[in-house]
């Protein structure tokens, strides 16, 4: 995180979008289109992080271009992402975009981050998961008395595959 934990609003140019867009360290960002310039409303992705879509006209053809708010902070005030590295936020909260809350880390340290707050999507809390904690344990349970994979596959409605990721703990390894 950085030392700026000052409330006074900084504005910078976008790197790239000079002239047309910039960002605060409050994490706002506005458009240079008008006088003055006019704050864009950020839509927000289904994890949480603000999105804006910044718009520019080259020989009467228009771009856009879909920005993650986090990123246009970090790019204005810290510089370019170095190779390797995430935007993380210090808080958890993917919508905070203010500086002091963010900084490039690693993907791991990302994770571990999302442990500590919380906020790990593992288990139950991924969207597509077909399993339980208890069907796990019961799967385990079922292959510690003999039970073949493919069997508890069918009985579960999930891949062979996916219960001998169980077995191995390479899927729901952390569940005890």
């Amino acid at each position: 995180m950085h030392d700026d934990d000052s409330t006074v609003e900084e504005w910078r140019q976008i790197p790239g979008w000079e002239g047309l867009y910039s960002v605060s360290n409050l994490g706002r960002v506005r458009s240079h289109y008008w006088s003055p310039p006019r704050p864009l409303r950020p839509a927000t992705e289904v994890g949480g992080r603000r999105i804006v879509c910044l718009v520019v006209t080259v020989c009467g053809h228009q771009t856009r271009k879909m920005e993650r708010v986090h990123t246009l902070v970090m790019l204005a005030f810290v510089g370019p992402r170095p190779a390797g590295m995430e935007c993380l936020h210090g808080d958890g909260n993917p919508s905070n975009n203010r500086l002091k809350n963010l900084r490039w880390g690693t993907s791991a340290e990302n994770t571990n981050d999302s442990r500590k707050h919380g906020t790990l999507c593992r288990g139950v809390n991924v969207g597509t998961s077909k399993l339980s904690e208890s069907d796990v344990r019961e799967i385990r349970e079922l292959l510690s008395i003999g039970r073949t994979q493919r069997n508890i596959a069918r009985v579960f409605g999930i891949s062979s595959s996916m219960v001998s990721k169980i077995r191995l703990r390479k899927a729901w390894g952390w569940l005890g």
